[in-house]
């Protein structure tokens, strides 16, 4: 058999017929009990004998055990050997049988039922045999009045339902540790209505073996994933495939990073046409092991780039070094100085590019903060890039200030600037660049502009990518905006761009500070 309809088979045994059975019980003995106190016509002894016999083979049949309490007297008095409750026992003997937390809602119940305030109730308590075990019983109990409504009677059966209980423990166990395993894998279980379009996240109640607790499971997926997307979930609903899989990502309500997933889905039920109506599954959190992906695949282009980008500066300074050694000519000697100087920058560029990538991602990199005049930093880069720009280039420093004090990492902020200069320089054959601040409250915002080539629309999203080169034909490791951003990020900033092709770029980017008074 089927493990699914075992499980329906166990909870219609646990939840509808034994408790149906219970309280037919408890209503056949009521109505036993009424007519034997009503002074109706005389009922032949050996007919009170049969129905008496039928009751109680019916009871044993159900594992039920009869008994009866008297409100007034304090004292049990209808029992049979296998009731808990024997006669001459007080409401007390039996709550000291139970275990602790069990006994204050055995007595309110009994109270409630005596005083009227229930007509009749059922609940399961825990009892502590001698041997020290601990079984459950299920009360079923209803109050019986006299005449003026008042109740003198209470009478119900008992059921030992430790095996039903353990049972359920089990089952509770079962679902806990799923629950546990699949929220430790980053699974959502969830279902999709097709009548309302929407998904709904489910979660197992422990209280209640079987059911689902459900919230709304909403979530954004990437641009470049909605066709993808649209076309699975037409092939769930034409129901071409059992079982379907789409690799996408989304954006979880809330937060504001994609992650890759994997949504696994499969039809649940069926429309009176035979339609698909509701589609289940799971949604399967990957993006660690598509973040590792990324990595090799980062690792092996960067061993591709770094080859090419350190054999290019090599084999000039190599080629240079020989034809300098051969000449006498000092115009072609000065010529191949010049050269490989340019090489070697360009070779100590690369080489610190790789450094700085490598100290950022192992987090060994150093940032010491100190307070310091932004106006001089600035000063300083002024006179360091100024002659390193092709003629016809100007370079001009917005400083607003006479003097800015600022607290943060002065080694770093110049590492960023120059970075920025440096790519401003490359792409600006003609014009200017502009470099400059503003204080923003507890922030400091930078901005390098310049009115070169511009980046295209197309490019604007990877610019910040590792080994992005707009133009494959200028020297660089395409790291340099990488890096550049890492570190605002370490600054506890943001980094953007702008920028419109063949009119210019300008980079931006804002970081924490404790600016000092500044004079202007």
């Amino acid at each position: 058999m089927p493990k699914f309809t075992f499980s329906l088979c166990v909870y219609f045994i646990l939840y509808v017929l034994v408790p149906a059975c219970a309280a037919l019980s408890v209503v056949l003995i009521y109505h036993f009990l009424f007519r034997r106190s009503q002074p109706k016509e005389q009922t032949p002894k050996c007919e009170t004998a049969d129905l008496e016999e039928k009751l109680s083979l019916a009871l044993r049949a159900g594992d039920f055990s009869v008994w009866s309490y008297l409100p007034d007297k304090d004292g049990f008095d209808l029992t049979d050997e296998n009731t808990v409750p024997q006669p001459g026992m007080k409401l007390i003997d039996v709550i000291n049988l139970l275990v602790a937390e069990d006994k204050e809602r055995l007595y309110k119940m009994i109270n409630d039922l005596a005083s009227g305030i229930h007509k009749k109730d059922v609940q399961s308590f825990r009892l502590v045999r001698p041997d020290g075990s601990i079984h459950w019983y299920e009360i079923y109990t209803l109050g019986v009045q006299d005449n003026s409504g008042k109740v003198v009677r209470l009478i119900g059966t008992q059921k030992d339902i430790t095996e039903r209980k353990q049972q359920e423990e089990r089952i509770q166990r079962y679902i806990r540790r799923t629950e546990l395993a699949i929220r430790s894998a980053n699974i959502i279980q969830w279902d999709y209505s097709v009548r309302t379009k929407e998904y709904t996240r489910l979660f197992s109640d422990p209280d209640s073996p079987g059911n689902f607790i459900r919230e709304p499971l909403r979530f954004t997926v990437h641009p470049e994933d909605r066709i993808t997307y649209v076309k699975g979930q037409e092939e769930r609903m034409l129901g071409k495939k059992e079982t379907t899989n789409i690799h996408i990502r989304i954006m979880m309500e809330g937060e504001k990073e994609y992650r890759w997933v994997n949504i696994f889905a499969v039809p649940l039920r069926y429309d009176e046409q035979g339609k698909i109506s509701v589609i289940t599954g799971l949604l399967l959190d990957i993006t660690h092991i598509e973040k590792a992906e990324e990595s090799n695949r980062m690792k092996t282009t960067f061993l591709a780039n770094m080859s090419h980008e350190i054999r290019t500066p090599l084999n000039a300074i190599v080629g240079f070094s020989q034809l300098l050694a051969q000449t006498d000519d000092k115009d072609e000697a000065a010529e191949y100085v010049r050269i490989i100087e340019n090489n070697n920058n360009l070779l100590l560029q690369i080489i610190n590019d790789i450094l700085d990538l490598s100290r950022i991602e192992a987090d060994k990199m150093q940032f010491v903060y100190s307070s310091f005049d932004v106006v001089e930093m600035m000063e300083d880069l002024l006179h360091v890039y100024s002659p390193q720009l092709r003629e016809g280039v100007t370079l001009i420093c917005n400083s607003p200030y006479k003097h800015c004090t600022i607290y943060s990492e002065k080694n770093r902020l110049t590492q960023v600037i120059s970075n920025l200069l440096s790519n401003a320089g490359k792409f600006t054959p003609e014009g200017s660049i502009t470099m400059g601040y503003k204080i923003c409250s507890n922030d400091i915002s930078f901005y390098v502009s310049d009115t070169g080539t511009g980046i295209g629309e197309e490019n604007l999203e990877k610019i910040f990518e590792r080994f992005t080169k707009i133009d494959s034909f200028v020297p660089g490791t395409g790291l340099g905006l990488s890096i550049c951003q890492m570190i605002v990020h370490k600054l506890g900033g943001e980094m953007c761009v702008e920028s419109e092709l063949g009119k210019g770029s300008t980079f931006h980017f804002t970081i924490p500070c404790d600016p000092a008074p500044v004079t202007s």
